[in-house]
């Protein structure tokens, strides 16, 4: 073998030599490609012809649906004996996996390139769901919820939100077709065109019950069936404190008090209450009477109505009050109430006179039983026994008891003989007036009685009544015609006329009756004496009268009765 033959050999031998280690490289670091359905393939398996092989974990990479390039996650894959498997659910945003293994001495390599495809009806539905209409922030498909603070109260046609859905493809177009769904509706109104949610109605957050006071509206666009947008609009409707405080009454339409209670006396106390739930009152008085009274009220709605220092609450004065008490909340939403109050009778009254001193003049000749006046007293406490007064006549030192008086109607007639006892100076009595309330209250006058000696000669200017004779009897039908004349009575002036007298005048007066409208009247210039009033046998009868003069008063008298005037 000459030169040029060795030559030839070596050239050989050495490309051979060449391939074979390119081959021997090519095999310690071989490339294997592997495409999977990404979502249709159920498991992402790859079946590993060598043993012993590990994942170079710095040789990892992906690469996701927009084309970047993302860190793969070590634990999402796990390298057996025999096959290289990866997580599906690591796989669902990527489309390119690239990594290395390779034998624990690095000799050999194995490179894989894994491709993860769609099949066209997927990537058409991921088109349509990417198409899909979309709300303003903070909602998005995975959170469509958008919590709404309704304040109630809001007039008809005012804005509470705007939500239109905007298409992706075009984010000029907005829907027109979203519909409004929830329990609620109706109460809204909902502007396709820009998407404005309107008060339709208004919305009263006391009237609502806990189920309607948070509910929820949904408004749903898009074209085609599984491929919408919802926004779930959260409501809760915020209670505005616009109601004003309501007074629990609880049946109370007045309350009694009795009179001169003193000041801090709590009279009544009443619950109040406020929708929006206020915790925050004031109360002012109003009328005219309200100083005699005080409120106060607690943050718990406590109202408690007291007596004010200095009140005059006196049932002589006024019998009632009418309290006008005005409960006013944080916000200044005010209710008014009228709180009638009765006031009660004390017996704080005594019996007061008609006259502290009674002057009356008889004969020593008159009988008992005979009229001589009627003492009158009157009680301005209210009616029943704190008004009801009774009389009585103390006895007197230096008189026997000669003279009685009817403890109801207060007629003082002669009881005893009257015959020795004239003298010029009068006799004194004291008249008690007591009522009967708890403790009985009286009053006293003086009863001054002058009895006159029969054989007494007057030298006073007096007045004799001439007829009808003391004591008489007059007899009268009853149903007489009004103005009908059943009598003349007649005097004349005894002793001494003074310079200045003239003329008398009659006047009557009935001592057994208190008619406010008396059945007879006098003529006070003749002394006739005219029916006035209808009588009536069946109500009244009899009556016992006085006459009077301008001088002095001369009870008509009798015999052993007084006068009576019979029906």
């Amino acid at each position: 073998m000459d030169n040029s033959d060795r030559n030839h050999c070596g050239i050989r031998c050495d490309q051979w030599k060449r391939t074979r280690e390119k081959e021997e490289e090519i095999e310690r670091n071989r490339v294997m490609e592997v495409t999977f359905d990404r979502e249709n393939s159920e498991v992402f398996d790859v079946q590993l012809d060598e043993r012993n092989l590990k994942v170079d974990v710095k040789s990892m990479y992906g690469i996701d649906e927009k084309g970047r390039k993302v860190p793969l996650d070590p634990t999402s894959i796990s390298v057996t004996p025999t096959h290289l498997q990866l997580s599906p659910d690591s796989l669902k945003s990527l489309r390119l996996l690239g990594m290395t293994l390779k034998n624990p001495d690095g000799s050999s390599k194995l490179h894989f390139l894994i491709r993860l495809i769609s099949s066209p009806k997927y990537l058409e539905t991921q088109e349509k769901l990417a198409a899909r209409p979309v709300y303003p922030s903070p909602w998005s498909h995975e959170s469509p919820e958008i919590h709404v603070a309704l304040q109630e109260e809001l007039a008809p046609g005012q804005v509470i939100g705007v939500y239109p859905a905007v298409s992706r493809k075009n984010i000029s177009y907005i829907s027109k077709e979203i519909q409004v769904n929830g329990p609620m509706k109706e109460a809204f109104e909902f502007n396709e065109t820009t998407g404005e949610l309107k008060i339709r109605q208004r919305i009263d957050y006391e009237s609502l019950d806990d189920g309607q006071r948070e509910f929820n509206l949904t408004l749903e666009s898009g074209e085609e069936e599984g491929f919408k947008s919802q926004a779930i609009l959260m409501m809760k409707v915020i209670d505005v404190d616009d109601n004003s405080p309501v007074v629990e009454m609880d049946g109370v339409e007045e309350i009694s008090i009795p009179e001169n209670l003193p000041a801090g006396t709590k009279i009544t106390e009443l619950k109040v209450t406020d929708p929006d739930g206020s915790d925050e009152y004031t109360v002012a008085l109003e009328g005219e009477r309200n100083k005699n009274f005080r409120a106060n009220i607690t943050s718990s709605g406590i109202l408690s109505i007291f007596i004010a220092e200095n009140a005059k609450i006196d049932r002589e004065i006024s019998d009632s009050e009418v309290l006008l008490i005005r409960i006013s909340d944080k916000s200044g939403n005010s209710e008014r109430i009228l709180l009638p109050i009765r006031i009660l009778d004390v017996n704080d009254n005594s019996p007061v006179f008609d006259q502290k001193m009674n002057e009356v003049e008889v004969m020593e000749d008159w009988p008992r039983g005979i009229v001589i006046d009627r003492i009158h007293a009157m009680d301005s406490d209210d009616q029943g026994p704190s008004s009801d007064v009774s009389y009585r006549i103390l006895k007197s030192e230096d008189l026997p008891d000669v003279i009685s008086i009817n403890s109801t109607t207060g007629i003082v007639h002669v009881a005893g003989d009257l015959w020795g006892l004239g003298r010029e100076t009068p006799y004194k009595f004291q008249v008690i007036a007591e009522d009967s309330g708890a403790p009985s209250l009286n009053s006293t006058s003086i009863l001054s009685l002058r009895i006159r000696n029969k054989e007494d000669v007057i030298t006073e200017e007096s007045v004799e009544f001439l007829e009808p004779k003391t004591g008489a009897e007059i007899k009268v039908k009853e149903n007489l015609p009004l103005d009908t004349k059943i009598l003349t009575v007649k005097a004349d002036l005894r002793g001494i006329p003074s310079k200045t007298h003239g003329k008398l005048v009659y006047s009557m007066k009935d001592l057994l009756n208190s008619e406010k409208e008396p059945s007879f009247a006098i003529d006070k210039d003749s002394g006739d004496v005219f029916v006035v009033k209808s009588i009536d046998y069946e109500t009244i009868k009899e009556y016992t009268v006085s006459f009077y003069n301008r001088l002095r008063p001369l009870p008509e008298h009798k015999g052993k009765k007084p006068s009576f005037l019979f029906f």
